[in-house]
């Protein structure tokens, strides 16, 4: 009888787990239909904020030794309160994949 009353709340458990998991798969599928949604139209406007950005005034650096890309944009972007704002912004203006810098590059660099 003792297995049985077990047996029973095991398999309950199990229930319980399954319709967890249940939520949770719901759950990843909605995100992924959410972005893949929203993805295209973020993907879409990233070339006229880019196209836009090419259109301002620019100061062209060369990268010194030790300069990393949140220092330049700290000394040349401080209107920008977004540390990662401006940073973001030089690595588009110069279509850089990674912050990944080397002496003697040179930068262009929002004006502000």
């Amino acid at each position: 009888m003792m297995d049985r009353v077990q047996n029973i709340a095991d398999e309950n458990d199990f229930r319980h787990h399954l319709q967890g998991s249940y939520w949770v798969g719901l759950a990843a599928v909605f995100l992924v239909s959410v972005l893949a949604f929203v993805t295209p139209s973020v993907q879409a406007s990233q070339p006229d904020f880019v196209a836009q950005l090419q259109q301002e005034p620019t100061v062209t650096i060369t990268v010194q030794q030790g300069d990393t890309l949140s220092s330049i944009a700290q000394h040349y972007m401080q209107s920008i309160p977004s540390i990662t704002e401006r940073t973001q912004r030089i690595m588009l203006l110069n279509n850089m994949h990674n912050s990944t810098l080397i002496a003697g590059q040179t930068l262009r660099i929002p004006q502000e």
